[in-house]
């Protein structure tokens, strides 16, 4: 999908800093308060959702995979070990900005030695499914990216999947499955009238509805694009911005 083509035509998504309130950052200044199960599960969140580009800024920067496992674990659990999080300003830019920035400070004090010292040395407070990060950095088709431009690369990345997931959810709920699994492909490539006529065929449905219910499904998926790139940013003016910034 070409997104910066397409997200001007995007509905746009009420926002305001109470309505911020509930969102991922403020989950992550919750994770910043260490001796809660509430900022346990925040963290948890943060991980899930956050792990991919870390771990590919610490690949980049020339760690095997296993350190970058090892790494992208210890980095997480300092976080709330030395409650970072708490000291976040979340009026001050972006959640995006403030993990790289940790991050760096994190690896320019861990010293080979350390690590070594660390593996197998303790438990981390959240659990991280590593299992498919190799592979996935792997298919970054272009060598020549910095560290920090393969964790912006990532991270636009992951933003998109969870959009996508999100939408695909959607559709399972509403008993949709088989329709989005026909129409989905509409949302990374150019559509030509053969494609409609396929589609049309297949849901027993017209060309024109098929053209009508794909324009509304790539208009969600903007929809939910940006409100993933909402939960990362405080101020409403900044969703542009960061969709400037990872989709230029």
């Amino acid at each position: 999908m070409n997104f910066r083509s397409e997200q001007k035509a995007a509905d746009a998504v009420p926002a305001s800093i109470e309505q911020f309130t509930e969102t991922r950052w403020s989950r992550v200044m919750l994770a910043g308060r260490g001796d809660s199960d509430l900022s346990q599960q925040a963290l948890a969140a943060l991980c899930t959702r956050y792990w991919f580009p870390i771990y590919s800024f610490i690949r980049r920067k020339g760690s095997s995979a296993h350190d970058a496992q090892d790494l992208t674990q210890q980095f997480f659990a300092r976080l709330l070990e030395t409650n970072a999080l708490a000291n976040a300003d979340r009026t001050k830019g972006r959640f995006r900005n403030f993990l790289l920035g940790a991050l760096i400070h994190f690896l320019s004090n861990e010293s080979r030695k350390e690590r070594t010292q660390k593996r197998g040395g303790g438990q981390s407070p959240v659990t991280i499914d590593l299992s498919t990060g190799e592979e996935r950095y792997l298919t970054e088709p272009d060598p020549n990216l910095t560290p920090e431009e393969c964790y912006d690369r990532m991270w636009a990345a992951t933003l998109l999947e969870t959009a996508f997931q999100r939408l695909q959810t959607e559709f399972e709920e509403a008993g949709q499955q088989c329709r989005f699994d026909c129409l989905k492909t509409f949302l990374g490539k150019h559509q030509t009238k053969k494609d409609y006529e396929e589609a049309a065929e297949k849901l027993n449905m017209t060309p024109k509805s098929v053209q009508g219910t794909v324009f509304r499904l790539r208009q969600r998926y903007r929809q939910l694009v940006r409100m993933e790139v909402a939960e990362t940013v405080v101020m409403t003016e900044e969703i542009e911005l960061e969709l400037a910034q990872l989709f230029h």
